[in-house]
This record gives structure tokens, C-alpha cells and sequence, in this order.
């Protein structure tokens, strides 16, 4: 279930030696090892990552054609795992072409938790933050947060890849490239205008 990112436990792979590493729970920091997040959403997701919890990439089949694919994604990423790709979708038709999204954060991977706060020092976007989608009230909108940059209850990220119409899909893989992350598929919509 997607509430339940910050309940694991994420123990391995870790160094060996004395880090300023994540806590366990997958959020927080060095000084802030007891901090969690409060996500209401009681929803299937196939989760993807580095950590030994999942695996490091999944792939599904994929049937019909049309002009893009609505994705729903939902999951960590944190400070450190900025302006670096995250992460990806392949999209590929039965031709043995395909397309690729990089799932890069800031620009087109947010964490769950909260929105990061584009102040052209730390998070330098390099267009429109993605759409998010808030869990408790199914709001959509590019930023959720006013002052604050806490999602209260979370919220999922939409992209959409466009795909050529021409071509019949064979199948969408999801891969985990970054340390300490967790990317998560809830939904894959084909779209058609």
C-alpha cells in the first residue's frame, strides 16, 4: 500500500562505515532520524528501488496505442538525490522501439511528503514543476503547499509520456537508478484525443 513508504524499515544495502545516511524509516536526515510523514492513501503500488525492500526495476505488458500515457507515481527522493535522473520509465512498442522519461528531481520526480520549495538555490527546476495529485482531497495542481512545503496526507506525481499513435504497445518498465530512493506505479492510463 502506498501509506506504507515510511513504516519499513530499510536496513541494506547501507556502508559499512560511519555516514550521514538516511534513517531507517526511508525520511529524514543525520538530525532528524525520528521524522515520518503522514500518507492516506489505501491504494496498490508496485514499488521500485535500491534498497533490498523491492526489487530494482519492474516490467509490465502493455496493450492498444494512442497519443500519450497518464502515469501516476508516487515515492521518496530527498535533497541529496537532487538534479540527478532518479529513476525512469521505458516505454516500448511491439517494433522493438521505445521511449524513455527520465525521472529526474526536481524537474519530473517530487517526494510524497511534500512539495520542494523551487528557490533557485538548493532546487533549480528547469521548467514547470510536475502535476501532483493530493491524496486527501484530489486536488491537482504544480504546487499543493502555501508556506509550508508538507503535504499533509501525500501526494502522487503525474506525467504524462507522449507515445506515437502508429505504433501498437509492447510493455513499461519502471527502474531505480539513485541510492535511497523508492519510485512507486500506482496508475497507467493510455490517453487518447
Amino acid at each position: 500500500m502506498v501509506e506504507d513508504i515510511f513504516k519499513n524499515e530499510y536496513l541494506s544495502p547501507r556502508p559499512p562505515f560511519t555516514s550521514l545516511e538516511l534513517p531507517k524509516q526511508g525520511i529524514g536526515d543525520w538530525c532528524s532520524i525520528k521524522r515520518t510523514a503522514n500518507i492516506e492513501r489505501k491504494e496498490p503500488v508496485v514499488y521500485t528501488s535500491l534498497w533490498d525492500n523491492y526489487p530494482d526495476s519492474v516490467t509490465m505488458p502493455l496493450k492498444g496505442s494512442g497519443d500519450a500515457l497518464l502515469l501516476t507515481l508516487a515515492g521518496s527522493t530527498n535533497q541529496m538525490q537532487a538534479d540527478i535522473d532518479n529513476g525512469y520509465v521505458k516505454v516500448m512498442y511491439a517494433d522493438g522501439t521505445g521511449v524513455l522519461l527520465q525521472l529526474r528531481n526536481p524537474d519530473t520526480w517530487v517526494p510524497i511528503e511534500q512539495d520542494w520549495r523551487n528557490d533557485g538555490l538548493a532546487f533549480r527546476l528547469h521548467g514547470l514543476s510536475p502535476m501532483r495529485k493530493e491524496f486527501k482531497t484530489g486536488r491537482t495542481a504544480r504546487t499543493l503547499t502555501e508556506g509550508s512545503t508538507t503535504i499533509d496526507g501525500g501526494a502522487a506525481t503525474l506525467l504524462t509520456i507522449p507515445i506515437n499513435k502508429s505504433k501498437r504497445l509492447k510493455s513499461l518498465t519502471l527502474r531505480t537508478l539513485s541510492n535511497d530512493v523508492v519510485i512507486g506505479l500506482m496508475r497507467v492510463e493510455i490517453l487518447q484525443r
